[in-house]
């Protein structure tokens, strides 16, 4: 009887250690879904280093444009695809941040090269240095998988 007893406050303190530890372990699929996270930065960080490559005017601005267009999309489609509970786990305030000024900034930014909407790309480049500015001040609290 005293095995037992000695089993279920080890079981109860081990319990609490991984409630208390401040991360608790990453499944698999919760890695395989984070790298949408780490793709999404990727393909927006080549959109916008590509769209500073091309001159207005020039004859390559509409291939650089439609490439910049191309990486803004698949940015988009990795940020939607990553789960909000993935993105807490990183970071409490992950979810907000990135849906609210990544991915709309993306969204914003996609419907100005499709429609020509000034204010849209305005607005769409501000949430982006306003992302850029978040997830720089607070890159090393964010936890990633490993």
């Amino acid at each position: 009887m005293k095995d037992w007893r000695a089993l279920i406050i080890i079981g109860v303190l081990s319990a609490l250690h991984v409630a208390c530890s401040g991360q608790s372990e990453w499944t698999r699929e919760e890695r395989l879904n984070f790298q949408h996270f780490i793709n999404a930065q990727k393909s927006a960080a080549a959109a916008v280093r590509l769209s500073g490559s091309g001159m207005q005017g020039s004859a390559s601005a509409s291939g650089t444009s439609s490439e910049t267009l191309q990486l803004m999309r698949k940015a988009l489609g990795e940020a939607q695809t990553v789960r909000d509970d993935v993105l807490a786990k990183a970071h409490p305030d992950l979810p907000e941040h990135f849906r609210n000024e990544l991915q709309r900034g993306l969204q914003l930014q996609i419907k100005s090269r499709e429609t020509g909407d000034a204010s849209a790309e305005t607005e769409g480049s501000g949430l982006h240095y306003r992302w850029i500015y978040w997830i720089n001040s607070h890159n090393s609290e964010i936890k990633i998988p490993k």
